[in-house]
């Protein structure tokens, strides 16, 4: 039997034409730089200066002319759960084009469209913790005088080499001059360059059991991993770090068999994301790669346990012999103890914990 899906899940068939203002492609681009982030946290974060009622109506503009998508996937949760579920936002094809029409830094193309029914809630419950948690860092970095906040694409538009930039069609300074059913019949054609994934990629030397072989083998093995974000704070000097959002699912330290094994790097667990992060420190790949001067790693996970955890199987391993990672190097922090602290990771008396158990504050 098809699934009836609710009134705002379903676009109009014939959509209502609207100017594309500056809030307009705004609102726009914040949703494509998150990939998924509630419509009550696009509104009250970035927009609480304005009418949430313009705001509300520029949204569904928006979606009914196929710019973003209301993953309909949603619906499903939001009849198991009881009350009223904020809607979650994700850029639509036409949503790309528009930032691609627009602004220099690139985001990428949307994996799952309004009519693209493959998203799954595991997918969208990362994203969403995700984009929140580089949110709350966002917002209260900026909070605090003396104190200013790089976003992943502000850092691209001030790191990234020329070429991996967008060459927009039209500046802000046309916006208002622009209807959007104009935009949609004479849809530009922009380059089919992409965001490329934040993606770090570096050599490890490791010491590997060769089937076969009853001794281990010195192997240089090609190694990466994918952060799911990163920024700068900038105070007396700039500040980088790449951040790591666990769900308090993953693997922290795979048995002795895969340690010692190339399955370890193909294989998902905290420990080989953390070894590589160590490499590419160690061979510049940061640098390399993103143009960043240094960087710090923080873990934010589900529970004070959970850290516990993660510190207890991997704090002697990476700090002691032969590894010798500064034990500052990975920070971590949990959502339940930040709830207490209104979500706000630089809140005057919430810290950060090292692998070694020790708490440090970011702006120290």
């Amino acid at each position: 039997m098809p699934t009836t899906y609710a009134r705002r899940f379903v676009r109009l068939n014939t959509a209502p034409n609207f100017v594309l203002t500056e809030r307009v492609l705004h609102i726009n681009a914040e949703i494509c730089r998150h990939g998924l982030i509630r419509q009550d946290q696009l509104r009250d974060r970035f927009f609480a200066d304005q009418s949430p009622q313009q705001i509300d109506r520029t949204i569904k503009n928006l979606f009914h002319n196929g710019f973003i998508a209301r993953p309909r996937q949603q619906q499903e949760l939001h009849r198991a759960v009881p009350g009223s579920e904020p809607t979650y936002l994700a850029p639509d094809r036409l949503g790309v084009l528009l930032h691609r029409a627009f602004f220099r830094d690139p985001v990428a193309s949307p994996k799952y469209t309004q009519d693209n029914d493959r998203m799954t809630w595991g997918y969208m419950r990362h994203q969403h913790t995700t984009a929140s948690t580089l949110l709350n860092y966002r917002f209260g970095a900026n909070a605090i005088d003396g104190v200013s906040h790089s976003a992943e694409h502000q850092l691209w538009l001030k790191h990234a080499p020329e070429e991996l930039l967008n060459l927009p069609l039209y500046s802000l300074d046309d916006a208002g001059a622009m209807m959007a059913h104009s935009f949609i019949a004479n849809t530009p054609k922009l380059s089919s360059k992409r965001k490329i994934q934040l993606r770090l990629a570096t050599k490890i030397d490791w010491d590997v059991l060769i089937p076969g072989s009853a001794n281990l083998q010195s192997l240089t093995i090609p190694v990466a991993t994918e952060p799911d974000g990163y920024f700068a704070t900038h105070t007396a000097q700039d500040d980088f770090f790449f951040v790591e959002s666990d769900e308090g699912t993953e693997t922290i330290l795979p048995g002795k068999h895969i340690q010692q094994s190339l399955q370890l790097f193909s294989a998902t667990s905290l420990y080989a994301k953390y070894l590589v992060y160590s490499a590419a420190f160690r061979k510049r790949a940061h640098f390399k790669q993103f143009g960043i001067p240094s960087f710090r790693v923080i873990t934010i996970t589900s529970t004070p346990r959970r850290v516990e955890q993660i510190i207890e199987r991997l704090g002697d391993l990476l700090t002691g012999e032969p590894l010798h990672i500064h034990p500052g190097f990975f920070l971590f922090t949990d959502r339940q103890t930040l709830a207490s602290f209104d979500n706000n990771p630089f809140h005057p008396e919430h810290r950060h914990k090292t692998l070694a158990g020790d708490d440090v504050t970011l702006l120290a």
